[in-house]
Formats: C-alpha cells, structure tokens, sequence
C-alpha cells in the first residue's frame, strides 16, 4: 500500500499511500474509524494493531488551526476541523489526506513529537507549516537541529498553472513558464521552513508529483470530483 516509506530513525514509521487505495471516504463515528477491511489489514501491516486503530486526522479547511492530540483523542478522525496534527504520545499515529496538496510529515527525534501537516494553497499563504513549527517550538520545547522535515507526493510546478493574482500571495514563488503563471508549492514551504530558522539539511524532498504520475496517485486537478485522497502518516513506535 505505501507509495513511499519516509526515514526518521529506526523508531518513527512515517509513510504516503498510493492510489491502491482511497481514503476519501473515511467518516468519523463515535468507535474510531470507518476503514474498510483491506484499509485495516494495511494499516496494521505498516502501524501495529493498537497504533492502526488509534490513527487520527482531522477534518480539513483549508486554514491554518493545529490540532494538538492527546492519548484521550486516539482514534478520532475528523472530529476536529483542523490542518496539521501534533502529537507526543507514543504510538499514536496523525495523518492528513491529500489529492494534490502538499503533505508535510515533521518528527522531533529526539523527543519523539510527530506532526502531519496539510498545506495546499490558502494553507500555505495562512502559513501552516510555520504554525505547525511555533507549536513545536513552544508548547513542546523542540529544537531546531532535532526537527526533521519530509515533504511527500503534490502537484509540482510544471503542473500548477495559477493566474497571475498568485504573485500578491507568493511573490516569491510563482514564476512565469510558456503557458502562464505557475506556483511552486513545496518551493513555498521549504522557503517558509527556511525562514523560521529551520535547517536546509533536515528537509527531505520526495519530488514526486501527484498531477503528472497518474499511475500512482490522486489528483483532483487531473480528476476533478473523482480524485479519491492519499494518506499521509507518522507515528513513533
């Protein structure tokens, strides 16, 4: 089932699915999860049982609000409305879901906080991953060079035209190509981790683009309302 399995240290699992499978379709209910039962044997294959059924995302808005997770919370999808989830509770897994979004996975390893970040654009211009990162910082008291960063599958810029009102958001960022205005998403992150402070050789590109390898992945600008969801995930073991 996973597309890619990231390295964070023997003790963090910390994946993206492809689009083998959809879980789009998860809804929240009052035991945990709605995952089918191949969704389930796949999970616990990657997470554990008790960590597979404990896996918590969050209803996505498209903002900037972080969702800090507490054992009491195990289990809870889409119970809150949120972009990112944190946590320091071993073997409690956060995730978030992805159709061309940029999904960023942050582990402190050495005191083992976990973070799935959800960034598309209004994500990124409400500075998610910043968010996210000042959260860590201080309510979690993570430094710098413990902090690894990956970011997985979204839609690269070769693929992501934008009209030109892109430049008032990320100046920086979008950059004119033959066919029009194109943003850089994961360029936009990296530079906004950048600026925090956050060290160059601690972000891990998977380069993956989620429009071009359809072979592989969701994409609701390829698919439209057909595009099912990515799962992104990290826990500590």
């Amino acid at each position: 089932m996973p597309a890619i399995c990231y390295d964070f240290g023997p003790a963090v699992t910390a994946f993206s699915t492809d689009c083998g499978m959809d879980f789009s379709s998860q809804q929240a209910c009052s035991g945990g999860q709605d995952f089918s039962v191949l969704q389930r044997e796949a999970l616990v294959s990657l997470l554990g049982p008790g960590a597979a059924s404990s896996m918590v995302f969050p209803r996505q808005v498209h903002g900037n609000s972080v969702w800090q997770v507490t054992r009491e919370q195990a289990g809870q999808c889409g119970m809150v409305e949120a972009d990112a989830v944190v946590t320091d509770v071993k073997g409690l897994p956060v995730a978030i879901r992805t159709a061309d979004c940029l999904p960023l996975l942050l582990c402190d390893v050495r005191r083992g906080v976990v973070a799935a970040v959800h960034a598309g654009w209004r994500g990124t211009k409400a500075q998610i991953a910043l968010r996210t990162l000042e959260i860590l910082l201080r309510d979690y008291h993570c430094e710098f060079h413990d902090i690894r960063a990956v970011i997985g599958p979204c839609i690269r810029m070769n693929n992501y035209q934008v009209s030109q009102d892109f430049c008032n958001f990320f100046p920086e960022d979008v950059f004119i190509m033959s066919d029009g205005w194109h943003f850089d998403l994961a360029g936009a992150n990296t530079r906004q981790l950048l600026s925090a402070g956050f060290f160059q050789e601690n972000i891990t590109d998977c380069g993956r683009c989620t429009f071009a390898e359809k072979e592989f992945f969701f994409s609701y600008r390829r698919q439209g309302d057909q595009a099912g969801r990515l799962l992104h995930a990290i826990a500590v073991r």
